[in-house]
């Protein structure tokens, strides 16, 4: 029995990269959509890119947006239907970006909100999954509210919860919605490795130690309460972290000792985030170096070409999220 793959299995040459690095999916005529952001794109006059590589879809199955490929066709997942936007309609309600995400549906209703919050702590998974009220019924989702990138890992926290109060979640489905790119409860920003399912990263990660003991995080960020932040993480995680003042002191320390992961700002004192991130590619024993990219704000296009571009492996949103972000130093930790 041939195996069944997620998405919509789509011929892997209408796929292509811009000198830019966003990764192009031509839908029809002149339609196109870029796979990071979902952005709808018009084609007419564009000259072809190149074609995607193995490389490239490898990064786009990190990001959640592709499930499979081979050399004949690339399965894409939790973007936006072509038939959700009129094409020839350009107004700005029309051109925002939106992402299909997926939610767990209890098909409880609103009174039962409460008893779902404490059942959830009592579980010890408040920190992996939320209760809150999707239309008129109880809906479970991730970590800090943030809905599952894709139909699997909704149904794996669907199997979860009904192994936890069978009583309870067993007439659950799982649902979809189309959420903005920019939307406060965005899908996660990092998948895990094929070894670890996303929900038992994400308990893992709340006391696991055993893959973040003894590594070392040199950290770029201008604001003091952040640094605050992630030095209490690592000593939570007993992971051991070096401060750099400046983007050129941050160099030299990654070039003369040991360092397992990054955490950088988006905007730097003494250089463009580009610039500096161009150099760290540049070394040959830190061309994969796992990166958190912060930035102030979500810019789609940014987080694309941070990705595709200088192989960032999370690019997060201020204000910061604690359980978030540890959850991700512990997946990209996880995944050397």
């Amino acid at each position: 029995m041939a195996k069944v793959y997620n998405g919509t299995a789509v011929p892997r040459h209408f796929l292509s990269v811009t000198t830019s690095g966003a990764v192009i999916v031509q839908l029809s005529g002149n339609q196109g959509q870029d796979l990071y952001t979902g952005r709808f794109i018009d084609m007419t006059g564009r000259a072809p890119g190149n074609p995607v590589s193995d490389n490239e879809l490898d990064r786009l199955i990190t990001a959640g947006r592709v499930d499979h490929y081979n050399a004949a066709y690339v399965w894409v997942t939790g973007l936006p239907e072509p038939h959700v936007y009129d094409p020839n309609i350009t107004t700005r309600e029309k051109s925002t970006n939106r992402v299909r995400s997926f939610y767990v549906n209890t098909l409880l209703p609103p009174a039962a909100l409460d008893h779902i919050h404490q059942l959830l702590h009592d579980a010890n998974l408040a920190h992996a999954c939320v209760a809150i009220m999707q239309g008129d019924a109880v809906a479970i989702v991730g970590a800090d509210g943030a809905f599952f990138g894709d139909f699997d890992h909704a149904e794996e926290a669907r199997l979860h919860l009904i192994g936890v109060a069978p009583e309870v979640f067993e007439q659950s489905v799982v649902a979809f919605t189309n959420v903005e790119v920019r939307d406060s409860q965005l899908v996660h920003e990092l998948r895990p490795a094929d070894k670890t399912s996303e929900l038992e990263a994400i308990i893992a990660a709340q006391s696991d130690t055993t893959v973040t003991a003894g590594k070392t995080l040199l950290l770029l960020v201008t604001s003091l309460d952040e640094r605050k932040l992630i030095y209490n993480l690592c000593v939570e995680l007993k992971i051991s972290i070096e401060v750099a003042a400046s983007a050129a002191e941050a160099l030299t320390r990654l070039e003369d000792g040991l360092v397992d992961l990054l955490i950088m700002d988006l905007q730097l004192p003494d250089m463009h985030s580009w610039e500096m991130l161009g150099k760290i590619r540049e070394v040959e024993t830190l061309r994969h170096l796992p990166i958190i990219l912060i930035a102030d704000h979500a810019m789609p296009e940014d987080a694309s070409l941070t990705k595709t571009v200088a192989n960032v492996d999370v690019y997060l949103e201020r204000p910061l999220s604690k359980a978030r972000l540890r959850q991700n130093i512990w997946m990209a930790l996880n995944d050397q």
